[in-house]
C-alpha cells in the first residue's frame, strides 16, 4: 500500500488539518485535554461536551491518510457555557419554538416575528438573550461565540450557578 505524500516528509496529516489545528480544530483525543483545562471541567465531561456538538470537519492522517473527525474546541467551550441554561428552560422550550415557527405559515415576517417574540420570552426567563436560545434551539455553536460574553455574565450573575 503506498503512503500519503505529507507522511514522507514527516508531518502525519494533511496541510488542511495542520491548518484545521492552528484554527482549534483538533481530533477528538487532543481536543479533550484541551477543553477540559480551558473550562474547568473533567476530561469525561469535556468529551461529552466534544460529542454534543459534534465535529466540524475531516482531514487525512496517519501514515494511510485515514478520515479522522475534527472539533471545535471554542464549539465546545461555548456548550459547556450555555449548559446551565438548559435546565432553567421550560420543559416545553423546543415546541414552544417549534410552534412559533409553524405559526406563521408562508408570511415569513409573521414567522419571524412570532419566533422572536418566543425566544425572547425564554431569554427573558432565564436571564439570557433571544439570540443565545436561537442557537441553542438550532445548535449553532458557533453563532453562540458573538452573544458569549452576554452568556457569562449571565451565567455569572445567577447565584444558583456560582
Amino acid at each position: 500500500m503506498r503512503t500519503a505524500t505529507y507522511i514522507s516528509h514527516g508531518e502525519g496529516r494533511s496541510l488542511a488539518a495542520r491548518d484545521a489545528e492552528r484554527n482549534g480544530q483538533l481530533p477528538l483525543t487532543r481536543a479533550i485535554p484541551v477543553v477540559a483545562a480551558k473550562a474547568g471541567v473533567s476530561r469525561r465531561r469535556a468529551r461529552e461536551a466534544l460529542l454534543a456538538v459534534g465535529p466540524v470537519a475531516w482531514h487525512h492522517t496517519g501514515k494511510y491518510a485515514r478520515e479522522t473527525d475534527y472539533y471545535a474546541v471554542d464549539h465546545a467551550l461555548n456548550w459547556l457555557a450555555v449548559r446551565p441554561l438548559f435546565s432553567r428552560l421550560p420543559a416545553d422550550w423546543e415546541d414552544q419554538i417549534e410552534a412559533a415557527i409553524r405559526s406563521g405559515g408562508d408570511d415569513l415576517t409573521a414567522r419571524h416575528a412570532a419566533i422572536e417574540a418566543v425566544t425572547g420570552r425564554l431569554a427573558a426567563a432565564v436571564g439570557s438573550t433571544a439570540e443565545v436560545i436561537t442557537a441553542i434551539y438550532y445548535e449553532t455553536w458557533a453563532e453562540i461565540e458573538a452573544v458569549e460574553a452576554q452568556v457569562l455574565a449571565s451565567i455569572s450573575a445567577t447565584p444558583a450557578l456560582q
